[in-house]
């Protein structure tokens, strides 16, 4: 019943989606099979997390039943192992009791259980028993087991055995009962577990079943509709194709459709109106341009004639002006030589005259070079000065630790005499004395050490005060090359400035020299410039009247040319028509 409904509504969004473009109905299926993919794929994992519920369901029920076997055999076992020390006074009954005294935390871990259970499972009548309440039953039975008296010295075998009797007699009662009862509780609960199991196993398989099955058949049906669509669309364009290919534009039937082929249909339809006119204007075409050609061929014989009567005329005025250039090419040879002639003698005047700007620009330069290196040789003669006095004092410190190590010198000999004279005292005290003596000994090596090591430093000082008063000595010889240095500088200042104002009036000399043959030659080039123009006016016009001479032998070419062009046009007017006519418009 459910498949049909899904048929029926998937039939009515198959008429639904024809309506739409077929990019559009293509994204339409996509959607509503994603949708229809997540919306399953929920309820499978919905029901997916109802089977692991119910199996973790189960798993916490095998979890309790094993917890309270587990204690409930080991009170039984205690309760064996007490009967055994009863009835033959077994000696290992402090192992017995910490066995016994580690089941109260396993014990309320199993109450806090059994509580949950009880939340989960309630009985299903108000005075059905609780899972929490058989804790109470295991405590009473732990209690018993722990007040047990064992102390059977002096116990005849008939009173062993009544205790024995009230110590299984205990077990009997109360753990059978509350285990009868568990059992029960526990058989039902996961009676009901499994059967709600089976049913969300069930329910997953069918929802899964389900979801293949309209995976399977709803795409169908969507695709065949959408390819029912395609080809009924390529069935009526191939038509008006092929119409089109035999050469009839007058087809009126149309693709009523509103995707993208009833667009193409509408496309080819404009196309076959668009060409239908086109061949139209050309039939046209063709016979205005049959009555144009036959009209040219009267006008191309009349400008044939027009164009013989002006090349006459221009070879008559190409004479005229071929004597007037012989006479202007005169004149422009004499002017040209004169005009040369000015114009050297204005490049040497102006090449004299830069070599003098230049000249003057050099000397203002080096001018203020030589006053740069002036004030540089200052500078170094007022350094060297600072660095003769830096060498004299450090001369002068030399001396002073020269001083210093004599004096240390000197101390050391009296160090010596004093460690001498504390020896002779020491051999003098004897044994007594031997440590002082050992003392001196010290002093008279430490002394002895300080000796050479200032000695050392002494030559050593010696031979940097030699090489200190030999640098003293060529700085000075250079502070005399400096001095020399600056008094050639200072001449060599002067020199330039002397060059610089002679270069000056040198420059005004030759810049009036070189201005007038300016105006001399620009004179002349006025005159070369005249007879130029006029040569070149004359060359222009011969040249123009050349090619007036040449476009009249290309025009009556190109008047032959329009001739045969025209008849070409014409019988290529006479076959477009014809091939025309062959369309249906």
């Amino acid at each position: 019943m459910i498949f049909k409904k899904w048929l029926e509504r998937a039939g009515k969004l198959t008429k639904r989606l024809n309506t739409k473009k077929i990019t559009s109905r293509l994204l339409i299926i996509s959607a509503i099979i994603t949708v229809f993919n997540l919306g399953s794929g929920i309820f499978i994992y919905v029901q997916n997390l109802s089977v692991g519920s119910s199996v973790k369901d189960a798993e916490q029920l095998s979890k309790v039943e094993r917890n309270y076997q587990n204690i409930s055999n080991k009170l039984l076992n205690g309760m064996l192992l007490l009967v055994d020390v009863i009835e033959n006074g077994d000696s290992d009954l402090e192992a017995i009791m910490k066995d016994l005294q580690s089941l109260p935390p396993k014990i309320d871990d199993l109450e806090k259980q059994l509580i949950e259970m009880d939340k989960k499972y309630p009985p299903k009548t108000d005075n059905g028993a609780k899972y929490a309440n058989q804790v109470g039953v295991i405590r009473l039975a732990y209690d018993n087991l722990m007040k047990t008296n064992t102390d059977v010295s002096g116990l005849s075998a008939e009173e062993r055995s009544l205790r024995i009797g009230s110590l299984i007699s205990v077990y009997t009662v109360i753990l059978s009962f509350s285990n009868d009862i568990m059992n029960e509780r526990l058989t039902a609960d996961t009676g009901t577990t499994q059967n709600n199991l089976n049913s969300d196993v069930s329910s997953a398989n069918i929802i899964v079943l389900v979801n293949v099955i309209l995976l399977a058949v709803l795409p169908a049906i969507m695709i065949f509709g959408v390819t029912q669509s395609i080809k009924t669309g390529l069935l009526g364009i191939t038509r008006r194709i092929r119409a089109y290919a035999s050469n009839d534009f007058t087809s009126h039937e149309k693709l009523v459709r509103t995707d993208e082929f009833g667009q193409i249909d509408e496309a080819l339809a404009e196309m076959g109106d668009n060409l239908r006119e086109t061949i139209k204007a050309t039939l046209q075409v063709s016979e205005s341009v049959l009555l144009v050609s036959r009209n040219m061929d009267t006008m191309i014989g009349s400008n044939r004639q027009a164009s013989e009567d002006v090349k006459g005329q221009v070879d008559l005025g190409r004479e005229v002006l071929l004597s007037q250039y012989d006479d202007a090419s005169s004149i422009s040879a004499v002017t040209e030589e004169i005009s040369a002639s000015s114009q050297q003698i204005a490049a040497s005047s102006e090449y004299i005259n830069n070599d003098m700007r230049q000249m003057k620009i050099s000397s203002q330069d080096g001018s203020k070079q030589m006053a740069g290196v002036v004030v540089m040789v200052n500078e170094t003669v007022d350094q060297f000065s600072k660095l003769t006095e830096a060498f004299e004092t450090m001369n002068d410190r030399y001396n002073n630790v020269s001083k210093f190590l004599n004096g240390i010198q000197d101390l050391n000999t009296q160090t010596n005499l004093l460690s001498l004279n504390a020896s002779i005292e020491s051999a003098r005290a004897g044994e007594h004395g031997r440590g002082f003596a050992v003392v001196a000994e010290e002093i008279r090596k430490l002394s002895s050490q300080t000796d050479s090591i200032s000695k050392q430093i002494t030559k050593e000082l010696t031979l940097i005060q030699s090489d200190v008063a030999l640098s003293s000595k060529t700085i000075g010889s250079f502070s005399n090359v400096i001095h020399s240095t600056r008094q050639a500088s200072e001449t060599a200042s002067g020199t330039f400035q002397t060059l610089e104002s002679q270069s000056s009036v040198l420059s005004d000399q030759m810049s009036e020299i070189s201005t007038a043959i300016n105006e001399i030659t620009a004179g002349i080039a006025h005159i070369v410039t005249a007879v130029d123009k006029l040569l070149t006016t004359s060359s222009d016009v011969n040249g123009k009247m050349e090619h007036m001479s040449e476009l009249s032998v290309k025009q009556n070419d190109i008047s032959d040319e329009l001739r045969t062009l025209a008849e070409k046009l014409t019988h290529s007017s006479q076959d477009l028509k014809e091939k025309a006519s062959v369309f249906t418009v």
